[in-house]
């Protein structure tokens, strides 16, 4: 059954923007993480310098704050499921929502996926407007457990992932302007969770932790283009004609029209990788950094960077010391040859993309231009690029409270 609510609950938001604002995750729903914005050089990044520090929130489940940045409002997710939107100019907070996953944003208008307590079994979907009132909702309830995933916006479709407890997970189709939903649902047979979605053009691409890349038709999300077998899911960015996944300590790139390296099975169409690239560490799943000529993936420790084309390591660099577990750490963002990254040592490091700046050696190894301490380690903070500035979560975790920074020249 599906009612048409206003709803309290756990949400995960969705704003788009235009001009150099970062609207959701990597900046847009192919996830590279890559800005044109040409306000942050390799030249002039060594000037950058905190504008402002949000207000502490206490954080029992130690999260630093995801940031997205648009029409003069920063968002923050936080560990404590809640979105705090902030002003831009002061960081002072202006509204909060309960919510469940990745923030984003699209005209105007932010778009949130809810599980309220004490029902779990219904999940919704809501719009809100940009000073938190509420322009539409759409309530399911379920047979089965749900649970909220989290939300793309592309070329006015808004695309929602949801997982049920022991039964299929699968993807859901919205028009962004109104919340009319599509019947045709993308629905995957094994268990487990299905990561973000990626979209671009007429095809979303998104995985599942059984290992499964599926490429999906956005018009009807039951009809599958073509699969690849990729370690253990992990979140897509697409960039001239590829599609890039980090898993497990493979780097992957596949043609995103399933052509080459393509061939025809009883069911769908099977693509094997372009080019696969090995790294001495364990990585991120979350989405490449694709921007300036380079690949950019992390690890727990280390940053690397990767021809696009071919997958060949161009240059490397130490971002710490502390050890954690990786797949859920934030991803590198790029501006104009700079690489940001946040590090579990408590620092936002900038690098040069060409692996020239601060960088010899053979293999090249790179130090940072710029490193700006902060109060702890960035998590799943990944640098948000927006209008000359940068904004990173960080969590002190002596203090268990979640922080958000303004970063600019």
């Amino acid at each position: 059954m599906r009612v048409r609510s206003l709803l309290i609950g756990l949400i995960t938001l969705v704003v788009v923007a235009s001009g150099c604002d970062w609207p959701q995750l990597g900046d847009g729903p192919t996830h590279t993480g890559f800005i044109s914005d040409t306000g942050i050089t390799t030249t002039n990044v060594g000037t950058l310098h905190q504008v402002w520090l949000s207000a502490g929130i206490a954080q029992a489940a130690n999260r630093a704050p995801q940031v997205v940045v648009a029409d003069g409002r920063v968002f923050a997710r936080d560990g404590t499921n809640v979105l705090r939107a902030l002003d831009d100019a002061s960081g002072d907070e202006r509204w909060t929502a309960a919510y469940g996953g990745v923030a984003a944003v699209a005209n105007q208008v932010m778009y949130a996926e809810l599980a309220p307590q004490p029902h779990p079994e219904v999940v919704a979907l809501q719009a809100r407007n940009l000073d938190g009132s509420i322009a539409w909702s759409d309530l399911f309830v379920a047979s089965a457990l749900l649970f909220p995933g989290d939300a793309v916006v592309s070329a006015g479709q808004l695309f929602v992932t949801w997982t049920g407890l022991g039964a299929s997970v699968g993807l859901q189709r919205y028009d962004a302007s109104n919340g009319a939903t599509d019947t045709t649902t993308g629905t995957f047979g094994t268990p487990g969770t299905v990561n973000t979605p990626a979209a671009s053009g007429a095809m979303v691409y998104v995985t599942t932790t059984d290992g499964i890349l599926h490429a999906l038709s956005a018009t009807d999300l039951r009809q599958e283009a073509w699969e690849a077998s990729v370690p253990a899911g992990g979140v897509p960015s697409i960039d001239s004609g590829r599609v890039y996944i980090s898993s497990g300590n493979s780097v992957m790139a596949f043609d995103a029209a399933g052509q080459a390296n393509c061939a025809p099975s009883a069911t769908t169409t099977v693509c094997t990788p372009l080019w696969t690239a090995t790294t001495s560490d364990t990585l991120s799943q979350q989405a490449p950094a694709v921007g300036s000529g380079i690949v950019a993936v992390r690890s727990d420790t280390h940053l690397f960077a990767l021809d696009p084309s071919t997958g060949t390591a161009r240059w490397s660099a130490v971002i710490g010391s502390t050890a954690q577990a990786p797949q859920s750490l934030g991803s590198p963002s790029i501006e104009h040859g700079v690489v940001f990254v946040g590090s579990l040592d408590g620092a936002l490091d900038a690098f040069d993309a060409a692996g020239s700046m601060n960088c010899s050696g053979a293999p090249t190894t790179c130090t940072p231009l710029k490193s700006v301490p902060l109060v702890g380690p960035t998590g799943a903070s990944q640098p948000a690029i927006a209008n000359g500035n940068v904004y990173i979560g960080a969590l002190d975790v002596a203090r268990q409270a979640a922080f958000t920074y303004k970063l600019g020249l």
